[in-house]
């Protein structure tokens, strides 16, 4: 058997060694994929969560962990999106029942802002509620308190048990 000539010898492990770099390239972006990927995913669903887009679902892949990760998101989407369906709901009721009521209404924020007004609330005070909206109720002062004052009738705000809330009182 003859024996390689060095130069043959070195053109052999040349296309050993690149063979195996490839291979490791190839191997080291799949295993990037596979830790990128949920970062991908996390970073989408912040992204949607951030945008308020509580339609969006992930479907399974074949990676368990991650597959437990879509669960978790796909269900907290869920709940998010019945929430919000639940709030939306009784903030339509909430105006339903601040225009029907019979009394003025007025509801503050969590800074004790003045939020919404009903119609009644408004005429009471002759104020519009574009006027009293983002106001301390302590900063509002109706044209009626004159009026008030002269003929000794009583225009109040009455807080009740509920901390966000005003009711009017006439006299």
């Amino acid at each position: 058997m003859a024996q390689m000539t060095p130069i043959l010898s070195q053109k052999y492990w040349f296309l050993i060694v690149e063979a195996g770099l490839i291979v490791s390239f190839f191997i080291a972006f799949r295993i990037y994929r596979h830790l990128v990927r949920p970062l991908d995913l996390i970073s989408s669903g912040i992204q949607s969560i951030k945008d308020r887009d509580f339609t969006i679902n992930y479907r399974k892949v074949q990676n368990k962990e991650l597959n437990e990760l879509i669960d978790v998101f796909n269900h907290m989407i869920d709940r998010l999106r019945e929430e919000r369906t639940i709030q939306q709901e009784q903030h339509y009721f909430l105006q339903k029942l601040m225009e029907a009521a019979p009394v003025g209404i007025i509801i503050l924020d969590g800074n004790d802002r003045i939020r919404q007004v009903n119609r009644i609330a408004s005429r009471i005070l002759k104020i519009l509620p574009e006027i009293l909206t983002g106001k301390k109720p302590e900063e509002v002062h109706s044209p009626m308190e004159p009026f008030c004052q002269k003929h000794q009738v009583s225009l109040s705000l009455s807080i009740p048990d509920h901390p966000y809330q005003l009711a009017i009182d006439e006299g």
